[in-house]
């Protein structure tokens, strides 16, 4: 079916309410259930639930741009925690169904074309989380870089990354001024906060970097080169381990027979692979992740109300327009 063969000009729009008074029912779900930070809510309430004609003097612009692209990423953040939440509880449900030796005595209905199934399944859940955990964590960026008004090298609003937060985390900072401006005041307590909760000692070392690896390559090369390791816990149970270097070649650690190995077992495990298995790595990510957002925005909520009377906001409505493109593309011939 081309656009052309299509109504063009219809008599009616069905669309969701432009001009709300109340929070909409998934927000109050969200939120009661956990799944959203209270400062994401709060942001949401302080925005006027995103109604159509609250933007604040900061956020408005002749054609309501800059207020709605912010209403996008407000939701958008909610839309990736709500995601990963899902996906994370779908992978929990999946490790009941993964082979391990033995299956098919305690199963009696169970078949390899069931394992796969299931093996597929979970790899696509565990990809699908860290995907939304970093879509996520980019939708937290342009909602900085709108605040920022400039003031975070190469961040700018319509092309926002984390990367770019994180490359502003490890630049050496200015003496802070006697008397910093609201702007500066936040973005000062967005970088305190962030960088104790991005640079962590401990097991939770390099916890961003790992996750966006594991984002990269399960999302970029399929699970061919995705290598997972199958332990039996004391308990009985088997649980499934990713990798923590890359590549992850096991073949360069077999050795022949009577050839000494260059390291025990244990020791080679505990140093190739994530000291928790996948479905626990993914519950502590989708933690990690909720409170780097719930961290910041708490900040943002406040300056929304702060900042509310302020004259607008042009260098992030320039920002975002200068980003914006439409395509040449129409259809496939």
């Amino acid at each position: 079916m081309k656009l052309q063969d299509c109504n063009l000009n219809p008599k009616a729009v069905a669309m969701a309410p432009f001009i709300r008074t109340d929070p909409e029912a998934e927000w109050v779900t969200a939120r009661d259930q956990g799944r959203i930070p209270s400062s994401l809510f709060d942001l949401y309430r302080r925005a006027g639930y995103l109604s159509f004609g609250s933007a604040p003097q900061f956020l408005k612009d002749d054609e309501g741009i800059l207020y709605s692209y912010f209403a996008l990423i407000v939701r958008s953040l909610m839309a990736s925690l709500l995601d990963a939440s899902e996906y994370t509880h779908e992978l929990k449900e999946l490790k009941a169904q993964q082979y391990y030796p033995g299956k098919n005595n305690d199963d009696p209905t169970w078949t390899r074309d069931k394992s796969n199934k299931a093996a597929k399944s979970s790899y696509d859940a565990f990809r699908n989380s860290l995907a939304s955990l970093c879509a996520g964590l980019d939708s937290l960026a342009e909602m900085i870089a709108i605040f920022s008004q400039g003031n975070i090298k190469n961040l700018y609003v319509g092309r926002a990354q984390f990367s770019r937060i994180e490359e502003w985390l490890n630049e050496p900072q200015k003496q802070p001024n006697i008397i910093a401006s609201p702007i500066e005041h936040l973005l000062d307590k967005v970088h305190a906060v962030l960088y104790s909760l991005i640079y962590c000692n401990g097991p939770e070392a390099e916890w961003l970097s790992y996750m966006r690896v594991l984002r990269n390559k399960t999302s970029h090369l399929g699970p061919a080169l995705f290598r997972t390791t199958v332990l039996r816990g004391h308990d009985g149970q088997y649980y499934q381990f990713v990798p923590r270097e890359w590549p992850y070649i096991w073949e360069k650690y077999m050795k022949p027979e009577g050839v000494e190995p260059s390291m025990p077992m244990s020791e080679l495990l505990e140093k190739t692979l994530a000291h928790q298995d996948i479905v626990e790595y993914a519950c502590g990510a989708l933690k990690k992740v909720t409170g780097v957002i719930e961290g910041v925005l708490y900040l943002i909520a406040h300056s929304y109300t702060e900042f509310s009377d302020f004259q607008p906001n042009t260098t992030a409505l320039n920002e975002l327009t200068k980003n914006s493109k439409t395509f040449a593309f129409e259809y496939f011939e």
